[in-house]
């Protein structure tokens, strides 16, 4: 299928592609995974020529994902402003999830889960040179500790896609609302009148420090049919064993609902248990479904035996005090990101510990020499045939003239697109594949 757009006027609104530079070039690569990425200098001579650099300057390079510049580190760096093979580009990079899905919805409170695309797991990433700095991680050596603090924020979020559900009906139709709405979205499959869902999650070594907090849960469930009356769905929320509902939601129809709740830390064992179920006014044709379940609890630090792991540290007043006794890293070389003070630890010799700033609650990632790092081959690429994105909105609108289409119908696209850039066809057209398309609309 082939889609030919004539326009008469643009009005101008935010696309998500703002971060583009016209005037430069770019290179690709797709991330399907959360973790540590590294570009080498043979990834990128191999496509320099093509793109007509003859000569990288590091502190230039720049890496775009998700609309925003990335801070990156320049492993082998000496100095010298020039892109050595001895040199590679290291970043944090995240797959893809339901960050953009939200601008789909009528009011991005109807998103079902920012945890979870409704479209695909991948996101693409850029490499280009620019006239400006790169944003780069300041570097720092570990500092020695005092007394080591005794737990993080495990964060666990389960979802799943079971089951996608169209949300609720537009008003006054008994159809589904064309736009995405409240409740259309991925969930887990729904349960019955008589039936009820358990979400089980893994919470190994909590902290039995007195200091600490209690286990928080945030959940998003809503009914999925509409069985009429006022009130036609009840859910009940419980944890572990519990006879008393720490929730109890008297509602009706397609409604969704985001709830918070917290568990005595002295109940989070080995395993935690969420379970939905229904209270005594609920329509015995009544469905309901839950989208995600996302469990935060104190851990302690010495549990961790992985060789990368994301830390979330709780809000602190004094400086963090952190030891990893049992931190994979055999090769003596470990590293700390500190994403919201864009600082890069390098911790030399066989004990992890090191300290970071006090602050607001914040992500960190610890990662030794043994981590696995996304690195060649990359399957890095030009952007688009040439590496340049083509600025359509700079044709003038009372004659751009658009073609997008699939690999299929490219031949007889282009027979179409060559008369309608000759003069008889008015000298102004774009023929535009899916995958430039999709590159052009990424963000």
């Amino acid at each position: 299928m082939s889609f030919i757009l004539a326009s008469q006027f643009v009005i101008a609104q935010p696309y998500g592609n703002e971060w583009i530079d016209y005037s430069q070039k770019y290179l690709k690569f797709q991330v399907v995974e959360n973790g540590i990425y590294k570009v080498t200098y043979n990834d990128i001579d191999s496509l320099a020529n093509s793109i007509g650099i003859d000569s990288i300057d590091p502190n230039k390079i720049q890496v775009w994902g998700r609309g925003q510049q990335q801070y990156i580190h320049i492993a082998g760096d000496d100095g010298d402003n020039v892109f050595e093979p001895n040199e590679s580009i290291e970043f944090y990079a995240k797959s893809n999830d339901g960050w953009l899905d939200s601008l789909l919805y009528d009011l991005p409170e109807s998103q079902v889960n920012p945890y979870f695309s409704l479209y695909n797991d991948t996101a693409t990433y850029y490499i280009t040179f620019s006239n400006s700095p790169s944003l780069r991680y300041a570097d720092i050596v570990a500092a020695s500790i005092a007394t080591p603090d005794d737990y993080f924020l495990e964060e666990i979020v389960k979802y799943s896609s079971e089951q996608y559900w169209r949300g609720a009906y537009a008003s006054g139709t008994g159809k589904h609302d064309v736009e995405y709405t409240a409740g259309e979205g991925w969930f887990y499959s729904a349960y019955g009148a008589t039936s009820h869902k358990i979400i089980s999650i893994n919470t190994p070594n909590a902290s039995s420090n007195a200091s600490a907090p209690d286990a928080i849960v945030e959940t998003q469930y809503a009914g999925v049919n509409n069985p009429g009356g006022t009130i036609s769905h009840h859910i009940d929320v419980f944890y572990n064993n519990q006879t008393t509902p720490v929730i109890s939601n008297p509602f009706s129809s397609f409604n969704m609902f985001n709830e918070v709740f917290s568990i005595p830390l002295s109940q989070i064992a080995a395993n935690t248990d969420i379970r939905f179920a229904n209270g005594s006014s609920v329509n015995s044709s009544a469905k309901s479904a839950v989208a995600y379940v996302k469990l935060t609890y104190p851990r302690t630090y010495s549990s961790i035996h992985d060789s990368i792991r994301i830390f979330k540290l709780p809000t602190n007043s004094a400086t963090h005090q952190i030891s990893l006794p049992a931190f994979y890293s055999p090769f003596n070389k470990t590293f700390v990101y500190d994403f919201a003070n864009n600082t890069r630890t390098t911790i030399s010799g066989p004990s992890v510990e090191f300290t970071m700033p006090s602050g607001p609650e914040r992500d960190i990632l610890v990662f030794s020499d043994l981590a696995s790092v996304f690195s060649s081959p990359l399957n890095l690429s030009l952007a688009s045939n040439d590496g340049a994105f083509r600025d359509y909105l700079a044709n003038s609108p009372d004659r751009a003239f658009l073609i997008v289409t699939g690999k299929s119908l490219k031949n007889e696209a282009m027979e179409y697109a060559e008369y309608r850039a000759s003069a008889n066809g008015g000298n102004n057209c774009l023929l535009y594949t899916s995958d430039a398309a999709d590159d052009s609309l990424r963000v």
